[in-house]
C-alpha cells in the first residue's frame, strides 16, 4: 500500500474524529492503517496506509453514511487529500 496524507478541516470536536477514522477503518477495502499524525483547533491530519490512489480513496469516502456529519472534498493530489467536515 501506499501512504496517502488526509487533512481534515472545520472538525467540530475530537470525537468527530475518532469516528472519521474508524469509518475509514472499516468501510474503506484496503486500508491497513489510519495513523494522526496531528489535532489543532479543528483540523487534523491523518496518514492512510491504503492500496488505492487517493482517487479511489475519495471516492469510497464520499459514500460512506457518517451519520452526523458529511465531508466535503476540497483539494485532490497523487498523494494528498484537503476535506472539511459539516
Amino acid at each position: 500500500g501506499s501512504l496517502i496524507r488526509l487533512v481534515v478541516s472545520d472538525i467540530p470536536s475530537y470525537n468527530h474524529l475518532v469516528k472519521f477514522k474508524e469509518m475509514i477503518q472499516k468501510q474503506v477495502r484496503g486500508v491497513n492503517g489510519v495513523y494522526q499524525r496531528d489535532f489543532n483547533t479543528g483540523t487534523a491530519t491523518l496518514d492512510v496506509n491504503v492500496a488505492a490512489t487517493s482517487q479511489i480513496l475519495v471516492d469510497a469516502l464520499v459514500v460512506i453514511e457518517y451519520g452526523d456529519f458529511v465531508i466535503d472534498i476540497t483539494n485532490i493530489t497523487q498523494n494528498s487529500v484537503n476535506l472539511k467536515m459539516r
